[in-house]
């Protein structure tokens, strides 16, 4: 979790805090990332080249 943190704080969603934990700001960093539903999920994961 704290990777994904890392990388959307890194394209500028600097509203999400470095916890590892998915918090509201996790989410909504996540949310404005990608189209509903907001969930961490393969998508994202191959947006930041994670797998």
């Amino acid at each position: 979790m704290r990777v994904l943190q890392q990388r959307l704080y890194g394209q500028g969603f600097t509203f999400v805090q470095v916890n590892g934990v998915y918090d509201e700001q996790t989410r909504l960093g996540v949310a404005k990332l990608q189209s509903d539903p907001p969930i961490y999920g393969p998508h994202t994961r191959a947006t930041f080249g994670l797998g």
